[in-house]
């Protein structure tokens, strides 16, 4: 017969953890009611990889991208690899625009109708510009992964203009060979090296309450003691703000201006018929005061040493060198946040459907007013 104390010892760890349990389900139902936790969670199978190249979409993807606070849309991805419906024959006498870029073209927090290419080509008709545009964003692309995918996917889709949208916040980043290698593995992006499963990945991904100590100043002090570093989004902030710096450019930044000129002018080379353009797409710090000042402050920079807009020229005046034109969507964004309009999703920062649409009434003006340059005839077919 097992001993009393035995019994009675193992019942009370028995009542202790299911007490802590308890505990600790009634913590995590309490955070996702009042305090819901953000993260970034893509159906299985949205990317492939695209040897030489990094990785591309997946065609015939059917699936949904979250970020569980704030929006849940449905992704469809056609044939062509495109978000979006199926390419439909190009209207006559019509004008076809094929819009690479990353996140913010792909339209990360918008419905497929919501993004800038969808609300881009109603706009275009309205101006009585019989308009095709085609969505060949792709979250994590850089411009040298658009113009690789350009060249090998792209180019028979025989655009008359290719817009570029470029993301200033972060393009410059993905475009360094030496930053974080982003691959595709099991249908989703990961940093290189990166390990499959493990209790931190799925609690991270499942987890409210997890996600909300991990991120707290707790969660910093107990990642200090274990010497595992800063979380990613707070080294991925301060690489941003290395690109806002008055002094010459941190090594990343560097090979990211390098790799980004090199494929704007492969992307000139390769154009054929097609008219490239480029689009400049502020970060929300870039453009917001109060934002700025609140991400200085908690790196503990100095502002005299960061101007906001020195990406902004570097980038511009790459494509300008290459004879590329340059839509700057930065004081059109400032206006928009002056007049107290959610262009940004506060946690996420990619934009809302409101901030899509500012980017296309913005682009719409852009490809009409090159309609009617002189150069009119390399952007639309003639009849």
């Amino acid at each position: 017969m097992a001993d009393p104390r035995l019994r009675k010892l193992a019942a009370r760890l028995l009542l202790l953890a299911v007490s802590f349990g308890l505990s600790l389900l009634a913590a995590e139902l309490a955070v996702r009611l009042v305090r819901p936790q953000a993260v970034m969670l893509v159906s299985r199978g949205l990317y492939k990889p695209d040897p030489p190249r990094r990785f591309r979409l997946q065609p015939g993807f059917r699936g949904t991208v979250t970020n569980r606070v704030e929006f849940d849309n449905p992704v469809s991805i056609n044939r062509a690899g495109l978000r979006g419906p199926e390419i439909a024959p190009r209207p006559p006498r019509g004008l076809r625009i094929l819009a690479l870029g990353d996140s913010f073209t792909f339209g990360v927090g918008a419905e497929q109708e919501e993004t800038y290419p969808a609300r881009l080509e109603e706009m275009l008709k309205a101006r009585g510009i019989p308009a095709q545009v085609l969505n060949a964003g792709a979250p994590g692309f850089g411009v040298p992964d658009e113009v690789n995918w350009f060249q090998r996917y792209g180019w028979p889709l025989d655009p008359d203009v290719i817009l570029v949208g470029v993301f200033l916040g972060n393009d410059l980043q993905d475009a360094a060979p030496s930053a974080p290698r982003i691959e595709a593995v099991d249908g989703y992006l990961r940093v290189s090296g990166e390990k499959k499963g493990g209790l931190s990945r799925w609690l991270n991904y499942r987890s409210h309450l997890y996600m909300l100590l991990k991120t707290s100043s707790l969660g910093g002090m107990l990642r200090s003691a274990l010497g595992r570093g800063e979380p990613r989004d707070l080294q991925e902030l301060r690489n941003e703000m290395s690109l806002y710096s008055r002094k010459r450019p941190s090594k990343i930044g560097q090979e990211g201006l390098a790799a980004t000129e090199k494929a704007v002018v492969g992307l000139v080379a390769s154009a054929g018929r097609s008219r490239p353009m480029a689009m400049l797409i502020p970060s929300l710090i870039q453009v917001d005061p109060a934002e700025w000042k609140a991400t200085l402050n908690r790196l503990a920079l100095d502002p005299k040493e960061y101007d906001p807009n020195r990406p902004t020229r570097l980038v511009a005046e790459i494509f300008r060198k290459h004879r590329v034109p340059v839509l700057d969507l930065t004081p059109a964004f400032a206006a928009a946040i002056r007049r107290g309009e959610k262009i940004y999703y506060p946690v996420d920062r990619h934009l809302t459907p409101k901030g899509y649409e500012l980017v296309a009434r913005e682009a719409a003006g852009f490809v009409s007013k090159a309609q009617r340059s002189p150069t009119a005839n390399e952007v639309g077919r003639k009849p």
